[in-house]
C-alpha cells in the first residue's frame, strides 16, 4: 500500500494503522503527490492512500495523471460476461 499526505502526523498513524492490520503492508510513504506519482510508477501498488488536498498535485489530479492507477494488463485471456 502506498501512503501519500502532506501531513506527517497523518502519515505516521495511517502507517501505524495499516501495519497492524493483517494482510496489508506499507510498501511507501511519501509527502506530496508529485512524489508519490513517481513512487506508484516504480512500486505499482495493488492499494493507495491518497490525500484529496495535497498543495502540490491532489488526490483527483493525481488519479488522472498516472499510468498506475490504470488496470493492470492480464496476460490470461479475458472471460467474457454474459448480460
Amino acid at each position: 500500500m502506498l501512503l501519500a499526505d502532506d501531513s506527517p502526523v497523518f502519515l505516521a498513524a495511517a502507517e501505524t494503522l495499516v501495519a497492524a492490520t493483517p494482510g496489508f503492508e506499507v510498501a511507501a510513504t511519501c509527502g506530496s503527490g508529485r512524489e508519490a506519482v513517481a513512487i506508484a510508477a516504480r512500486l505499482r501498488p495493488d492499494l493507495a492512500l491518497i490525500d484529496e488536498s495535497m498543495p502540490d498535485l491532489d488526490g483527483p489530479k493525481l488519479r488522472m495523471r498516472s499510468r498506475w492507477s490504470r488496470p493492470r494488463r492480464s496476460s490470461s485471456s479475458s472471460v467474457p460476461i454474459p448480460a
